[in-house]
């Protein structure tokens, strides 16, 4: 649940043939991100020489690089303080570039990584670590959204412990992630195990440890952000 799994794009972005889809046994979306992994130029041994190599195991360093990259920029910016890890994928998965299907799906995950957006975010000091939270307890943050903005994406994330061997669900300390703006509420993306190519919906979820929300063209004004210990 708390690890990030990679998915292999080609050079057009299409999800390489031999890269594996979720969904995972109780619905949850893997991968969470993909990378160009296919006809990479890059080392080889044991020949200690240069080939061309295609897999998730040439996309996943790529992915591997860039969250070092963001823990470094982190620490510079907090005086060498290591960030959560949940942090680091929270902001991968929240800036990754959308494919395949609108929002997330069981193929792409949440999108290709997109290292440049996602340490903007870490610069612009634009995330919350939340205190822990216990059953029933509410966490409320306002922003404030400007005019003119043509996407608000919001996302949720925290480490859970292990279930015990195929539960399912196996999500076991559930927060939900809700979008406030007047008297509208966003709920935040799910798929259907069930129908995996279908486009997510907005709806509660209640078996994952990542919860994104995202609004298209949101008005200008206050926002609340809600996390609830369910």
């Amino acid at each position: 649940k708390n690890n990030v799994v990679v998915g292999n794009l080609t050079s057009t972005e299409a999800l390489s043939g031999s890269s594996s889809c979720g969904p995972v046994q109780d619905g949850r979306i893997k991968p969470e991100l993909v990378a160009m992994g296919t006809s990479v130029f890059s080392t080889s041994t044991p020949l200690n020489t240069y080939a061309t190599l295609s897999g998730t195991s040439m996309s996943t360093p790529g992915i591997a690089g860039s969250l070092a990259l963001l823990v470094q920029r982190y620490k510079e910016l907090n005086s060498n303080v290591v960030p959560p890890s949940t942090l680091i994928k929270n902001i991968a998965c929240n800036s990754a570039h959308d494919l395949g299907n609108p929002g997330p799906d069981y193929r792409f995950g949440f999108g290709r990584i997109n290292a440049l957006n996602a340490v903007r975010i870490l610069e612009d000091n634009r995330y919350i670590l939340g205190a822990p939270m216990s059953t029933s307890n509410i966490s409320n943050t306002v922003i404030t959204v400007p005019a003119g903005t043509t996407r608000l994406k919001v996302m949720l994330s925290w480490n859970d412990p292990a279930a015990a061997a195929n539960a399912n669900p196996a999500l076991i300390n559930n927060l939900d992630l809700t979008v406030i703006e007047g008297a509208t509420t966003t709920l935040p993306w799910i798929l259907d195990r069930n129908n995996p190519s279908f486009n997510a919906t907005q709806a509660v979820d209640n078996i994952s440890n990542i919860e994104q929300v995202t609004i298209s063209n949101p008005p200008p004004g206050s926002y609340t952000l809600r996390v609830t210990g369910t």
